[in-house]
Parts: structure tokens; sequence; C-alpha cells
């Protein structure tokens, strides 16, 4: 837990997942991350929105 309350999370992969995964981030305009489930999730819209 950081300052102010927000979270960092340090995700550790492989080469090919970390091409895979840098791809994801550059061609998607929203990625969320789910704290509780601890997944990155590329183009959804969080519930409630």
């Amino acid at each position: 837990m950081l300052d102010e309350g927000a979270w960092e999370e340090v995700l550790t992969v492989d080469a090919d997942d970390a091409d895979v995964l840098q791809d994801l981030l550059s061609e998607t305009s929203t990625v969320h991350y789910d704290i509780s489930r601890r997944t990155l999730m590329f183009g959804v819209t969080p519930v409630g929105s």
C-alpha cells in the first residue's frame, strides 16, 4: 500500500508473456486491475459504470 491509499503490484512474467503484455498495454485504451482477484482486464468497463 502506498501513500494516500494507492496500490502497487509487481507482475512477474517470462519474456514471451512480457511481449504480449506490452502489446496489449500499448494497443488497448482501457485497462483495469482487479485487486481482489489480482487480474488485469483489457477493454472492459468496471461494474457500475
